[in-house]
């Protein structure tokens, strides 16, 4: 009977912590959800964003490029990556070679990123990009501020938000139990960056992408 009544207690205990673990996960994704969620401008500048290479929010096998497999129901990933560009955008001559003047010619950005499983096909997740330094210089927004390529132009040094991105991942091929695996994934970002800085879309976005690899040996994939 005591070693019945230890094996139940352990049993409640296990699930005890499961249950708190997942009650904090979703408290996170809650609160950091309704941090991006803030009231924000209907008049914003669009323009192209500066930041479209996005890491992986699930933790996948790759950095950058996605895989089809999403988490398992009630499994999640936590992230935090950095980049940095040196002159990423520039104004070029009509010919297409050379440069005439830098646009952003420093920029940092740290991408605070989560995902957790909804169900073993499902996962839902965030990346909240914040660019922590940049250095713009304005030769593209015309104004008053706007430079003449052929004059000295100031410099500015900003630290913005991006465009969080929300995204789902829905998994139609199990790569972990055939060769292939597919997986569609649709996001929208929200415009939260600055369209004038070219960290932001300036509108909202969206879109889908289809995701598909290959498992070619035990730990080669495609």
């Amino acid at each position: 009977r005591i070693g019945a009544l230890l094996l139940s207690d352990r049993k409640m205990d296990q699930r005890s912590r499961t249950r708190d673990q997942r009650l904090s996960v979703v408290f996170f994704f809650i609160l950091l959800s309704s941090l991006t969620w803030t009231p924000f401008a209907h008049a914003r500048m669009q323009s192209n964003s500066i930041i479209f290479i996005r890491p992986s929010m699930d933790g996948g096998r790759y950095f950058i490029t996605d895989q089809s497999q999403g988490l398992y129901q009630w499994g999640y990933h936590l992230g935090f990556n950095m980049k940095y560009a040196f002159e990423p955008a520039e104004v070029a001559p009509a010919t297409g070679t050379g440069r005439v003047a830098g646009v952003v010619d420093d920029l940092l950005v740290g991408f605070f990123t989560g995902a957790i499983g909804l169900t073993d096909w499902l996962n839902v997740g965030i990346d909240v990009p914040v660019v922590f330094y940049e250095t713009f210089f304005n030769f593209i927004h015309p104004g008053a501020t706007l430079c003449a390529p052929t004059a000295v132009c100031p410099k500015e040094t900003r630290m913005k938000m991006g465009d969080p991105l929300f995204a789902a991942k829905i998994r139609i091929l199990d790569s972990d139990r055939h060769i292939f695996g597919a997986s569609i994934q649709p996001f929208v970002t929200l415009p939260f960056g600055s369209g004038y800085y070219v960290t932001g879309y300036g509108a909202v976005t969206g879109g889908a992408k289809l995701i598909v690899d290959a498992r070619i040996r035990r730990k080669v994939f495609l």
